[in-house]
């Protein structure tokens, strides 16, 4: 088995990926791990857009990767690659760029423009496909990261390579009760729990893209709080 993810990837970028370096390891199979959460706005920055709920730091981060070979934000991935000190001093203060933002202000560096990102809105981002009621930028950017999909599914067709996708969520997945706070909390906007899951699932049925049904599999572990890391979402062994 080889690892190709790479944090961060929509599978617009997956895509690239696999038909620049994945099938150069000639796969008998190609598994495609969807996470809907952030695949979706993932997918939206292919064309430099921005959902109404954003995490203004990831995007951030984005941007300061496409500009890596400015000065300011190649110092800033130095520090980030070389410094556990400053990562953590990054973690705690919410910030991208700290270095990247004092070199731009030193007088013997040119002028460099940082572009502003403000949410819309104060939604949590990972669960925006969630919403019972979609605005016009939320339906661009699902077709946009189901055409993502059908580009791999495509591909793999075209080389005569099986694939599997799965999609799947955080720990908030498995519990209702978080889904109904959340409704509470955005009267005004309303969730569907999973609903990113559903539509993913119907979508992966349309591109005849056989897929395990991770939920129910993850619902059914005696204990499911040991198969996620609660305070990132991400899986822990158990789930792996």
């Amino acid at each position: 088995v080889i690892n190709g993810g790479v944090a961060g990837y929509a599978p617009w970028q997956e895509s690239i990926f696999l038909r620049d370096s994945g099938f150069g390891f000639e796969p008998d199979l190609v598994i495609l791990q969807l996470f809907p959460g952030n695949d979706v706005a993932g997918s939206y920055t292919k064309v430099g857009k921005y959902l109404e709920a954003l995490d203004v730091r990831w995007e951030q981060e984005v941007i300061n990767f496409k500009r890596q070979q400015e000065y300011p934000f190649y110092a800033e991935r130095w520090c980030q690659s070389h410094s556990n000190l400053y990562r953590l001093i990054c973690s705690i203060s919410n910030t991208a760029d700290l270095v990247a933002r004092i070199v731009m202000n030193l007088r013997m560096v040119p002028e460099y423009s940082v572009p502003s990102l403000t949410p819309v809105s104060d939604r949590l981002s990972y669960h925006e496909a969630c919403l019972v009621n979609w605005y016009p930028q939320l339906h661009e950017a699902w077709s946009l990261f189901e055409e993502g999909v059908r580009d791999i599914r495509n591909a793999c067709r075209e080389r005569g390579i099986s694939l599997l996708a799965f999609a799947h969520g955080q720990y908030a997945s498995l519990d209702p009760v978080y889904w109904l706070n959340l409704s509470q909390a955005f009267p005004n906007d309303p969730y569907e729990m999973n609903k990113d899951l559903r539509l993913a699932d119907e979508m992966l049925t349309k591109l005849d893209i056989p897929h395990p049904d991770v939920l129910d599999a993850f619902d059914a572990y005696p204990v499911p709080e040991d198969l996620y890391y609660l305070k990132d979402g991400h899986f822990t062994p158990q789930g792996t």
